[in-house]
């Protein structure tokens, strides 16, 4: 249970990104956090779940419990936007747009 080792507060985790460059480092990863859930009494949502592939080269499904998890070109991790292949310029966008957002809410103040 290396993976344990490293993350031994992920009772608490609502948001976890796995980075891997190789398809079998991701499967594994995601196989230990599976098993590591389940060893503390939680389970891992598959339709929460994304997978977010920047330059992979093999297509293959990464699974949860026997079900492919999705892959996205883009997806919100901790406020901020990810995307496969525009960079940051989605997320700046995106802020600029909650900014004036908020701004709106406060101009009859």
């Amino acid at each position: 249970m290396d993976f344990f080792k490293r993350h031994e507060d992920l009772e608490f985790a609502d948001d976890l990104a796995l980075l891997s460059h190789r398809l079998q480092d991701r499967q594994n990863k995601v196989t230990a956090l599976e098993e590591t859930a389940q060893w503390v009494g939680l389970k891992i949502s598959e339709e929460k779940t994304k997978l977010l592939r920047s330059t992979a080269k093999q297509e293959s499904q990464i699974t949860i419990s026997g079900t492919a998890i999705e892959d996205v070109r883009e997806f919100t991790y901790l406020g901020s936007k990810i995307c496969q292949s525009d960079g940051t310029e989605k997320d700046i966008i995106a802020r600029i747009k909650k900014v004036r957002q908020a701004f709106a809410i406060l101009r009859p103040i």
